[in-house]
């Protein structure tokens, strides 16, 4: 701790905004300090120090602070599929502090009221932990399973941080509504979803659909085989509900899922991953075969219909195998 205390004198002021946040907990705060510290016992920092060699977990690459944490293709998918919508091929691999100043940076420019700061440094502690996990107790998660680990602590953190110390609202991007929004009159409102099972190398997508009054007047569910990357899986997750949509005639939807990058990159007509190219030019053509259609996106804990069709369909599929 005396040189952890050290190399945080030595960073400048700006590097550390978030440890004088009063809403972040200890854990939180330490593992910034200890990788702004880069301190964090990476691989790469046990090979400098212990002349140990240990490689990531995940993808058997070189395991520094960066990679553990942000450029590991199993940690990239992580944030793909998390609501803050941080897109970790676009971050420079320059050294952390300043990495972590970028980072920062672009999450306070989309929310300034920190709230998607602070859902940033609990998926860096569950990043870490799921690591441990791994390395020590050989017990494996995969991303989706641990997002929504992550996402639940930060949820019933930021609740009591409200109730006692602000009643403002913690944030738009965590708690944006209360409840599921029925559509407007005449429209289909259809929730997607997607699950992954990288033990048996496939993945599963699913789809509610409701009326104006809350009704469901369908469901809809898939499985594919050799494609277990949640944010392939969540782009699939879209083109087949719209497929199914288009098949019963319906003429006007709208269409949510909590993948937030999904329904950044379809209205926004931006590919930023090569590999969903073609899924996105289907898309975009499906959209045509409606009067309206808007893709939208929900905070996951409004997802849950999808998300719950989603895990039965995983279980029984892996039950037959």
């Amino acid at each position: 701790m005396e040189e952890l205390g050290f190399r945080l004198g030595c960073l400048p002021p700006p590097l550390l905004p978030q440890l004088a946040n009063p809403n972040l907990e200890t854990h939180e705060k330490l593992i910034v300090a200890f990788c702004q510290a880069l301190a964090l016992p990476t691989g790469e920092q046990l090979l400098q120090r212990f002349n140990i060699t240990l490689n990531c977990v995940h993808c058997g690459g070189v395991e520094s602070i960066n990679h553990l944490l942000f450029f590991c293709r199993f940690v990239q998918r992580i944030w793909f599929a998390s609501p803050l919508g941080l897109n970790t091929l676009r971050l420079q691999n320059q050294p952390f502090p300043l990495l972590w100043r970028q980072v920062t940076a672009d999450l306070l420019c989309q929310d300034p009221s920190q709230s998607s700061l602070n859902l940033c440094c609990f998926i860096c502690w569950f990043i870490w932990k799921q690591r441990n996990s791994l390395l020590f107790d050989q017990v494996d998660q995969c991303e989706l399973d641990m997002l929504s680990i992550a996402i639940a602590a930060y949820s019933e953190f930021a609740g009591i941080t409200q109730n006692k110390s602000s009643p403002h609202e913690v944030g738009p991007m965590v708690i944006s509504q209360l409840e599921w929004r029925p559509p407007p009159q005449g429209f289909i409102k259809i929730n997607y979803d997607a699950s992954t099972s990288r033990d048996h190398h496939c993945g599963f997508v699913s789809s509610v659909a409701r009326t104006s009054s809350g009704l469901i007047i369908g469901r809809f569910h898939a499985c594919f085989r050799h494609i277990w990357d949640p944010g392939i899986l969540e782009f699939l997750a879209l083109r087949e509900s719209l497929n199914w949509a288009a098949s019963c005639s319906w003429q006007s939807v709208i269409v949510e899922g909590d993948a937030l990058q999904v329904s950044q990159v379809i209205n926004s007509c931006n590919i930023v991953d090569y590999r969903t190219w073609e899924i996105c030019q289907d898309v975009w053509r499906l959209q045509s075969c409606f009067v309206q259609c808007i893709i939208q996106y929900v905070n996951r804990k409004f997802n849950g219909l999808a998300h719950d069709l989603t895990c039965r369909v995983k279980k029984c599929y892996i039950q037959g195998l």
